[in-house]
């Protein structure tokens, strides 16, 4: 009989926060390097979602889809891989 025990990890994706950045807010980001004042007007923000393919502009965090906005992780491991570490 293998002995297991339930490890917590602060989740690699958010980083333990719950959250990360929504992947299209990523892509505006990485379209709009620079800050100007059109990058925050929201005429401008609407129009660039629309071509994205959005209705409304998204909310810029989302819960961690990996975590479940809890921070952590967890996961049944063999009590040796524990000791052993």
């Amino acid at each position: 009989m293998r002995r297991q025990v339930l490890v917590r990890e602060v989740c690699p994706e958010c980083r333990g926060d719950g959250y990360i950045v929504h992947p299209a807010w990523k892509e505006y980001w990485r379209a709009h390097r620079t800050l100007d004042e059109r990058a925050l007007d929201e005429r401008a923000l609407r129009e660039w979602f629309s071509q994205e393919g959005y209705g409304e502009i998204p909310p810029e965090e989302e819960e961690c889809r990996v975590c479940g906005g809890r921070g952590h992780v967890e996961r049944w491991v063999d009590i040796r891989e524990v000791c052993h570490a």
